[in-house]
């Protein structure tokens, strides 16, 4: 457990548990589109076979989450979300560097992204991310998702 505190964020970062699921489903339904196609069946099976940690606002409510998958030297984030009313103030910055921090020592981390998602890909790019590749056509919209990677400190 994990306390965030800066000028601007105060909250709570945790792994998130089976009870927390219901919260993570409704965070992620209002940013469904071609860049965030996560269904709630997709969600779950995500939630149950990856290690997931969710940025939690005083109060218990959840704001962003990540889904991570560790495969030897290397971690991928599959799943990112911040609930759409709190984009923009740091909240997934806080959360991926404590998830960093303190699980992804020494590994190369992984992820995509829709070439469409700009502040997201900015927000990467700030945390050390450089994009390695494309995959054409790999959203249902027909826009490419960029690959990215970075070293963890």
């Amino acid at each position: 457990m994990k306390t965030a505190n800066s000028l601007e964020i105060v909250g709570e970062i945790r792994p998130l548990e089976e009870a927390d699921f219901t919260a993570a489903v409704a965070l992620a339904a209002p940013l469904k589109s071609a860049a965030f196609n996560w269904e709630e069946n997709s969600l779950r099976v995500q939630f149950r076979q990856l290690q997931s940690f969710g940025f939690f606002a005083p109060g218990e409510q959840l704001r962003a989450f990540v889904c991570l998958r560790k495969m030897g030297e290397v971690s991928e984030l599959p799943v990112l979300a911040t609930h759409r009313d709190f984009q923009g103030q740091k909240i997934m910055k806080t959360l991926l560097s404590y998830v960093f921090a303190t699980h992804c020592k020494g590994q190369e981390i992984w992820l995509e992204v829709h070439e469409a998602n700009l502040n997201a890909r900015n927000l990467y790019k700030k945390m050390g991310f450089q994009e390695c590749g494309r995959r054409a056509k790999y959203y249902r919209d027909g826009a490419a998702a960029i690959l990215c990677t970075r070293s963890s400190d």
